[in-house]
């Protein structure tokens, strides 16, 4: 997927009304009325379009995110800010991360790591504001978007994560309790081994410490 024209222009719009506030699809819509003139069926088309630009702007910058990630640079700055972490700032005042840390799901270095890589995170979405490209989120049933924080992006990690392994206990319990029959020389301890892989795979930007 690439950037279109109408992308770039709902970006240059949302960028402008966010830099006072919140924004909704709504105020792009009636800006861009203003200087076109839609009619009533364009209006329509355009609001679905201007959600769909949205939507497909954040798999752009998720996938952009993922491919930095891999990068040297990435690596150069996850040292730098590991850096800066361990000397100057206490990631556990933060009423979440202790939380998280406290539900014993995620280590102290897993919990830490995953702030540094949502520090670096921040300063890769304001670099794509001054290109003029915006990433925005609204949570569930609300029709507000923002730009989202450090604390947005460790939440939403962390919870993806969390999804995941239930979800993978979960099926290793339905499978062992219906009484299904094991693939030759697979042990339930196994599967259950292979849950921890796939989370540790999951998670496998921690490497960029190293």
């Amino acid at each position: 997927m690439e950037l279109s024209d109408f992308m770039l222009t709902v970006s240059e719009v949302a960028l402008n009304i966010i830099a006072k506030r919140e924004l909704t699809i709504e105020e792009i819509l009636d800006y861009l009325d203003q200087k076109q003139n839609f009619d009533k069926k364009t209006y329509s088309n355009t609001y679905s379009k201007i959600y769909n630009a949205l939507r497909n702007l954040q798999y752009i910058i998720w996938e952009t995110w993922h491919n930095y990630t891999t990068s040297e640079k990435y690596k150069s700055e996850f040292k730098k800010y590991e850096y800066y972490h361990q000397h100057k700032e206490d990631p556990w005042q933060n009423e979440y991360l202790k939380e998280i840390f406290d539900m014993g799901v995620f280590s102290k270095k897993q919990v830490e790591a995953s702030i540094i890589e949502a520090k670096i995170f921040e300063d890769f979405i304001k670099h794509l504001k001054t290109q003029g490209i915006i990433f925005v989120i609204a949570g569930k049933g609300n029709k507000t978007y923002r730009i989202p924080d450090y604390h947005d992006y460790c939440y939403y990690k962390f919870n993806n994560l969390l999804t995941t392994t239930k979800t993978l206990h979960r099926q290793i319990f339905d499978f062992t309790s219906d009484g299904l029959l094991l693939p030759r020389g697979v042990s339930v301890s196994e599967l259950d081994d292979l849950s921890g892989r796939v989370m540790k795979a999951l998670d496998y930007k921690k490497e960029a410490s190293s």
